[in-house]
């Protein structure tokens, strides 16, 4: 886990960017509380919606886990804003996210 880590801070020192897919796989990886900043950092690369929206789904999770509650409301505040025009998406996500956050042991 710390290589990849390590291997991310050099590809951003670079100027590189990660494929979406590699940016969800490392944010699975993370676990320990300190990893909350570098969650949202990952969060932030994924620019495309549909990665984005995954990744969110994760670090609200990962927020619920770790009862970093204020950070999980935030982003279901963003959540809410990016489908404020597409009530049914807005419902069908809320529901999928509460559903990921229920199950969580």
């Amino acid at each position: 886990m710390a290589d990849a880590v390590d291997t991310y801070e050099e590809i951003k020192e670079s100027g590189g960017d990660l494929e979406p897919r590699a940016v969800l796989s490392l944010m699975e990886c993370l676990h320990s509380e300190r990893d909350l900043s570098l969650m949202l950092q990952l969060l932030e690369e994924l620019h495309d919606q549909g990665y984005w929206i995954e990744g969110c789904r994760r670090v609200i999770s990962f927020c619920v886990r770790k009862k970093h509650l204020s950070t999980a409301v935030h982003l279901l505040k963003q959540l809410k804003d990016k489908f404020c025009d597409d009530e049914l998406a807005a419902v069908v996500l809320f529901d999928e996210v509460c559903s990921c956050t229920v199950s969580l042991p």
